[in-house]
């Protein structure tokens, strides 16, 4: 569309993603509205592997009127280097861009935490500009009126499902908290949702914005090769990342339905 041409006719950034582990590089579009990412090409394989059963799945939310927390994926994009180039490509003579929505395109949170469910690693010293993880969230919760706590839950529910099935697992929830209110932004769930944020028993006004992030990270040789090396050492005192999608998308639904409470 010539809209999104135009976004991404000019784009910024090429920062490191400090809170990962792929060291991918960001790009945003001059107006904010999307990223676009450096992936694997395992990461995009698997993204052509599954786009039909994705935009099924989009496409019923839709229609059924409910939320749908996956990233929105707009393209997917290889570019190809001459013999002669510099760069140290992890593909080889190719890097592979993938074109999402901008989660936080309207305004930026106050705090962003990437939350897995998991202890392995997930700990982060705050910091300016840093991307907190679930051990820093420890003891908050979000509070929200009863009808969109409902519809959170059955989204997160619905949405790792659907993952499950396409045998992937590693995803992330990012959540975005505001202390005020920022100007509202209509998309979904990334749509500004008002609550409180409890925080050590303290309840707290705040604002939130979320998606499902990370989401094409298949069960494949290397994490099964690295369950079976962490399983005996780290899991005997961590939650560790690399689990089964069964186990992976159970554990996810179980944290977000402890720290998603209901207003009284």
């Amino acid at each position: 569309e010539p809209a999104y041409q135009r976004s991404l006719a000019s784009l910024g950034g090429g920062l490191t993603q400090a809170a990962g582990k792929s060291g991918g590089l960001f790009y945003f579009s001059s107006d904010g509205l999307y990223v676009l990412k450096t992936i694997s090409v395992g990461e995009k394989d698997k993204l052509l592997s599954m786009l039909p059963d994705y935009l099924e799945h989009v496409q019923e939310a839709h229609e059924a009127g409910r939320p749908c927390l996956l990233s929105h994926f707009y393209g997917v994009y290889s570019v190809v280097f001459s013999e002669g180039c510099t760069l140290d490509l992890a593909g080889g003579n190719s890097l592979h861009l993938l074109a999402m929505d901008n989660v936080f395109s309207g305004s930026w949170p106050d705090r962003i935490y990437d939350l897995k469910g998991t202890t392995e690693g997930r700990f982060v010293e705050p910091g300016e500009g840093r991307v907190l993880k679930d051990l820093n969230f420890d003891g908050s919760r979000l509070c929200l009126p009863p009808s969109q706590a409902v519809e959170l839950l059955n989204a997160i529910r619905l949405d790792t499902a659907f993952l499950e099935e396409q045998d992937v697992m590693d995803y992330s929830l990012v959540l975005g908290v505001f202390d005020e209110s920022p100007p509202p932004v209509q998309c979904g769930w990334r749509a500004i949702v008002t609550g409180s944020e409890v925080v050590d028993d303290e309840l707290r006004p705040a604002a939130f914005q979320m998606a499902i992030i990370d989401t094409l990270i298949s069960w494949g040789i290397k994490k099964k090769a690295a369950y079976w090396l962490k399983k005996p050492t780290l899991g005997c005192c961590h939650e560790i990342d690399t689990e089964p999608p069964e186990y992976y998308r159970d554990r996810f639904v179980e944290y977000f339905e402890e720290r998603v409470a209901m207003d009284p």
